[in-house]
């Protein structure tokens, strides 16, 4: 299969999830925990509709994300925010929500104006 009949295929949701199929693999033989690569994410899941993106991340969360440190940046504040408070408390325990200053630097009511990044801790600490 071309990369153009892929295109022509498949939605770019299922795209982006055969692309970060593909990313979990190769993370796979390059080790886990201190000695792993951390994951890192930039908004990988744009084009996935709200039920699978809700599905990706809690399998991220629960089963492959327990042993490695992970990074994953967002512009997409509700969606996230929709996912991390649907989560049962043993699962958002694990996920540090840090938000980072605006291009100004400036804040608004006390947090910056960019978007959240959510990353789950290793172990789960």
């Amino acid at each position: 299969m071309t990369r153009a009949d892929l295109a022509a295929s498949v939605s770019t949701g299922a795209r982006e999830q055969l692309h970060l199929v593909a990313r979990l693999a190769v993370l796979r033989h390059l080790g886990t925990g201190t000695k792993g690569l951390p994951l890192l994410l930039d908004d990988p899941l744009v084009g996935t509709d709200d039920e699978r993106f809700r599905g990706v991340l809690g399998f991220l969360l629960e089963d492959l994300l327990f042993d490695r440190p992970a990074l994953l940046v967002s512009c997409h504040e509700e969606r996230h925010e929709s996912w991390l408070a649907a989560l049962p408390p043993v699962l958002a325990s694990r996920v540090r929500r840090v938000r980072l200053p605006g291009r100004s630097g400036t804040a608004t009511d006390g947090f910056p104006a960019a978007g959240p990044e959510l990353t789950p801790l290793p172990g789960g600490e």
